[in-house]
């Protein structure tokens, strides 16, 4: 009776060493550029990471500006604290993190580990991170995960916490309809995300810090931030991996 669950472990661990044969045997390419460099994090070489542009701004409450308004967007503020992104989501970013949610079989999983030390580093400059009780993400639709085999925000997040030292992510959130793609331009959907009805419970009196993979008009961050703040959390703050270029952004009243 047990004999093909057996076999069928024998195979894989048969395949996950000829596999490991193999990268000795054979140096891969980076899984970015194809380059036969052997200094590389989770298969993609140092010189790609260092590519990646690091945002600049690590800290501010305005989703549109990221604080270059000096204020002026306060009429439409966010249910957010502040907003912390690493890098700006074109070039090798971009590269990269298509590559984690949209690579060969639904995604790249073991790069959530470099990607989320990028994260890591613009939380520990800002201080943001500071004092946060509960950490959690945006979640992806459940036909996505399967897709994928993996919720990129909140791989990110487990990877984060470790980094950091933060509490492991809490599930405060849940998808209720799939995310259908959207430009700076488009109006924010409705609906489409809600709370989870135990964990939401603590949220209430704690500060929270909710993490995304990219930021595109912000509808989606307001939405799981905004909540968060109606389910009682003292503060919300965000952490997202990259932010599209602000040339563009939607307007602070498009995105309300």
């Amino acid at each position: 009776m047990g004999r093909p669950s057996s076999d069928r472990r024998l195979a894989r661990l048969g395949a996950q060493a000829a596999a490991a044969l193999g990268d000795l045997l054979f140096t891969p390419g980076c899984l970015a550029c194809g380059g036969g460099s052997l200094h590389r994090a989770a298969g993609v070489c140092l010189g790609c990471w260092s590519l990646c542009r690091a945002d600049g701004r690590q800290g501010s409450p305005c989703p549109a500006c990221l604080g270059e308004c000096l204020g002026a967007c306060a009429a439409h503020a966010p249910p957010w604290s502040w907003l912390v992104t690493a890098a700006r989501y074109d070039g090798a970013a971009r590269d990269l993190i298509l590559l984690y949610k949209f690579g060969p079989d639904g995604g790249r999983a073991r790069l959530a580990r470099p990607l989320a030390a990028l994260l890591a580093a613009a939380l520990t400059a800002s201080g943001v991170a500071r004092d946060v009780d509960l950490l959690t993400a945006v979640p992806s639709h459940r036909r996505r995960i399967a897709e994928r085999g993996f919720d990129a925000a909140w791989l990110l997040a487990r990877r984060l916490a470790r980094r950091t030292g933060l509490p492991a992510p809490t599930p405060l959130l849940r998808r209720t309809a799939p995310a259908a793609p959207r430009s700076r331009s488009a109006p924010p959907p409705e609906g489409g995300f809600g709370l989870r009805r135990r964990p939401a419970r603590a949220a209430a009196g704690r500060i929270i810090l909710l993490v995304d993979d990219v930021l595109t008009t912000g509808a989606t961050l307001r939405q799981c931030a905004g909540l968060l703040a109606e389910a009682g959390a003292t503060e919300v703050r965000a952490a997202v991996l990259a932010r599209t270029p602000l040339r563009g952004f939607a307007s602070p009243p498009a995105i309300v």
